[in-house]
């Protein structure tokens, strides 16, 4: 299996939305990070399998909640670039491109 690799930003993105979702209701940040888990197993288990979105780069649907995951896949490992709400600016997700 490759090994996962999360930028720093993505990082951010899943600390954020744990915390918003547990200030919401006890439980439900815990089960946000189980669905993102699930997914970057599935991810790492068949990465070809998700569609290309932008230029190189993949994406996972999380399940459960409104959340994309954004990866590279790489011949060594996945990157993951995010962990984007669907309801977000997407031009706010194409400047990480450029990082």
């Amino acid at each position: 299996m490759k090994k996962i690799i999360f930028r720093p930003q993505a990082l951010n993105d899943m600390e954020e939305s744990l915390n918003w979702y547990e200030a919401r209701l006890e439980g439900l940040g815990q089960r946000f990070i189980k669905s993102v888990d699930s997914n970057l197993s599935s991810i790492q288990s068949n990465p070809l399998k998700y569609p290309k979105k932008y230029r190189n780069i993949r994406i996972a649907l999380v399940e459960g909640f409104p959340f994309v995951i954004h990866f590279l896949n790489e011949h060594d490992c996945l990157i993951i670039i995010s962990i984007y709400h669907t309801s977000r600016n997407p031009k706010k997700f194409i400047k990480r491109l450029k990082n």
